[in-house]
């Protein structure tokens, strides 16, 4: 055991250097983040350019410390290296297997704890709470842990500095021509499907690096090294490209239906509409969006995205399987969460009766000449829904007065500056930390419905919640800085909106609201329509067809 801390000691010594000049890296995007958050000035215009530049040089910092800690990665090895017979630790009583675990312990540390450890400072500051800090270390260990791992396998089969950089360029190449098959859908593959598919991806690929690297360590054969390397990445994309089975409802990560949910139904309204399937897709396909409602979803929660499968059946025996997705639109609202009373003139049962009611719809691609088989004759639907459920949380209540910071759950709102326009707009400029919940920045789709979550709603409301208008940003500069979003919004509203002849100063007792989503599990639903018909609608909606003569060509 001494031994492998000397050996741990001795890289230390050797890399203190350029590990400190990884951490100032890592230090000196904190400075940025922390400017963005602070930059304020009269003219938006010029606050929008100060924006960009600030982003543009935490952008190069994240790209000079991500190429520092792949050098970083593959010196560590190269100080005893794996390859050849002529390294000097082969001559001293040192095995390859404690070698490895001297190896092994300095990656984590220098990797994965080292980064915990500069970033703790910088996640209390944006005002992280204890969740939202251990979602920020699961990321940041496995975004380190990945890229350390992917050095790894090419370090220990290089032996010097230029070899390695040779081989990352191939091997750079090789990924990007072979990465859109873990990105391609097909209409014809399940989501699921999909998502196991990228999962087994992913468990094959840690078995391969383990293989290789503890294979180079204990024998030095780099010949078999690159055998089991070359052919582990032949069967990653044959996994990728024919995997038949789904077994995504087995991922841990999707969670149980919540209890809140089980009275909710999803129902097909009958209605298709069909667009054009886009440039990139194969001509003969088209757009079909099928319209849902959902019945009993308490008012705190929400179905955003999902997948879909389904089989139309026309009467005279013909079938048609198709996958696809589902679209959420804009929700309205969160007038459960926040606390909000109905608008003067309407009755609190039917506002939230029309709340909830919301429609979304199943997108499938479906050949041309079934579209126009289903516009000849109304064929019967049956599939199933798969929805991401989420549960929405009031994290900030901010007065309405500039200087005015709060939030919790990790989100921190500062309300910067408040300006009356000639215009007769108001314009609220907000500076955000936002927490990124662990997985969803994932590179690869295992969990599809982690990059669709629920927007923020935004909502400027007096004291009693009975006066409020929604607030939606025309303006807005985001980074993302170790697992915190630094965000800069500018909203803009007609003061008409938030005129109130009983109450003329609510606003100087105002507040600020804010609503964000978390995931919390899977809602599977069957659905079934005795018959579809085409139709128009938008954002979920009906659209009642234009009546009168059509307008002539170009007008």
């Amino acid at each position: 055991m001494n031994l492998t801390w000397h050996i741990l000691k001795k890289d230390f010594v050797r890399l203190r250097l350029p590990l400190a000049l990884w951490v100032i890296l890592m230090v000196g995007r904190f400075l940025v983040g922390d400017r963005i958050l602070r930059v304020e000035t009269n003219d938006l215009d010029a606050l929008q350019v100060t924006l960009g530049t600030l982003s543009a040089m935490h952008n190069v910092l994240f790209g000079l410390q991500l190429i520092l800690g792949c050098v970083l990665v593959a010196a560590l090895i190269h100080e005893d290296s794996v390859v050849g017979e002529n390294a000097w630790w082969v001559t001293r009583p040192i095995s390859g297997a404690r070698l490895l675990g001297a190896k092994l312990t300095g990656l984590v540390l220098f990797f994965v704890v080292l980064p915990q450890v500069v970033s703790l400072p910088w996640w209390l500051y944006a005002g992280f709470d204890g969740r939202a800090i251990g979602g920020a270390v699961i990321q940041l260990a496995y975004t380190q842990a990945a890229l350390s791992l992917l050095v790894l396998v090419v370090a220990v089969l290089t032996a010097n500095a230029a070899r390695f950089v040779a081989m990352v360029l191939l091997l750079v190449f090789a990924w990007m021509c072979c990465f859109i098959t873990f990105l391609a859908h097909s209409p014809d593959v399940p989501v699921g499907v999909t998502q196991t598919r990228a999962l087994a991806g992913v468990v094959l690929s840690l078995a391969v690096i383990a293989l290789v690297v503890v294979q180079q360590f204990l024998t030095r054969r780099r010949g078999r090294s690159w055998v089991m390397f070359s052919a582990g990445f032949v069967l990653m994309l044959v996994l990728a490209n024919f995997w038949p089975w789904d077994w995504s409802r087995w991922a841990l990560w999707r969670g149980g239906e919540p209890p809140a949910l089980a009275q909710v139904t999803v129902a097909p309204t009958g209605e298709v509409a069909f667009t054009k399937a886009g440039s990139n897709l194969d001509p003969s396909l088209v757009r079909m969006e099928m319209g849902f409602r959902y019945t009993n979803l308490p008012g705190d929660y929400s179905l955003n995205f999902g997948g879909v499968t389904g089989t139309l059946r026309w009467p005279d025996g013909t079938e048609k399987k198709r996958t696809g997705w589902i679209q959420s639109y804009p929700m309205a609202i969160s007038w459960h969460i926040m606390g909000l009373k109905a608008p003067a003139g309407i009755r609190l049962e039917e506002w939230q009766k029309n709340a909830q009611g919301r429609g979304d719809a199943a997108i499938t691609f479906i050949p041309r000449s079934y579209a126009a088989k289903l516009r000849q004759q109304a064929p019967a639907w049956t599939g199933e829904l798969e929805l991401a459920a989420y549960h929405g949380e009031l994290v900030a209540e901010v007065p309405f007065r500039e200087g005015a910071a709060d939030g919790r759950a990790g989100h921190k709102v500062h309300v910067m500056r408040i300006e009356h326009l000639e215009s007769g707009s108001l314009v609220v400029n907000l500076a955000e930390s936002v927490p990124i919940p662990a997985g969803d920045d994932l590179p690869i789709p295992l969990d599809l419905s982690s990059r669709r979550r629920p927007p923020v709603c935004y909502v400027l409301s007096s004291r009693d919640r009975t006066k409020f208008v929604l607030l939606r940003p025309y303006a807005e500069s985001g980074t993302l800085v170790n697992s915190v979003v630094v965000l800069r919004s500018t909203f803009s509203v007609n003061v008409a909106q938030l005129g109130n002849p009983a109450d003329p100063h609510w606003l100087d007792q105002a507040e600020v609201l804010k609503v964000a989503y978390w995931s919390v599990g899977t809602l599977v639903r069957p659905a079934h329509s005795d018959g579809l018909h085409e139709t128009q609608f938008r954002n979920g909606h009906r659209v009642e067809p234009a009546t009168g003569p059509k307008p002539a060509p170009g007008t």
